[in-house]
């Protein structure tokens, strides 16, 4: 397995096990803007907005509202301090234990 990034603009391909290979293209700014020829589209703030099976929402202060992937939609919950904590998925809830010193989520806890 071999990968080459070209940088600002340029293409990498990716072989894979069985034949298969990944193309990615990269902008001028080195976000991923295609993997196999389905774009991937950036708000004006680098957030991902879309790619070909899924779409985020973002609010005003760059946090994850929502993740719509085919029919399931995930909703990240956050705490005051804008952590994110939880999450829902349909009907099921879960939330996440932080680890203070690092704020990282380590521990998922299933309602």
């Amino acid at each position: 397995m071999s990968f080459v990034l070209l940088g600002n603009g340029g293409d990498s391909t990716l072989p894979g096990t069985g034949g298969d290979t990944t193309t990615y293209l990269y902008d001028a700014a080195n976000r991923l803007a295609q993997v196999d020829g389905q774009p991937y589209t950036f708000d004006a703030n680098g957030n991902l907005l879309t790619t070909g099976v899924m779409t985020n929402t973002w609010d005003a202060a760059n946090r994850l509202t929502s993740i719509v992937r085919r029919s399931s939609v995930v909703g990240p919950i956050y705490n005051g301090l804008g952590d994110r904590v939880g999450q829902t998925v349909g009907a099921a809830t879960t939330h996440f234990a932080l680890d203070i010193a690092g704020g990282n989520a380590y521990l998922h806890l299933l309602d």
